[in-house]
């Protein structure tokens, strides 16, 4: 997750990758840390990950975070 999150802040540093839309580098890193748990949850319980995603879906929805037209 280290390495991923590495991944965009090095780019960042030097001006190669920027985020739009009122993203930030600390959006992203918790952002990776619940994906790479997602996908470990996802092999071996793919249901239980399904439900957990839609779960979070559903509270990013409701608390206004996902901008809905």
């Amino acid at each position: 997750m280290l390495v991923y999150s590495l991944n965009e802040w090095i780019p960042l540093l030097t001006g190669t990758f920027r985020y739009d839309h009122g993203w930030t580098l600390p959006y992203s890193a918790p952002f990776n840390v619940g994906l790479f748990l997602l996908l470990r949850l996802h092999f071996g319980h793919p249901l239980l990950a399904y439900a957990v995603s839609a779960a979070c879906f559903l509270a990013l929805l409701l608390a206004d975070v996902v901008p809905v037209r």
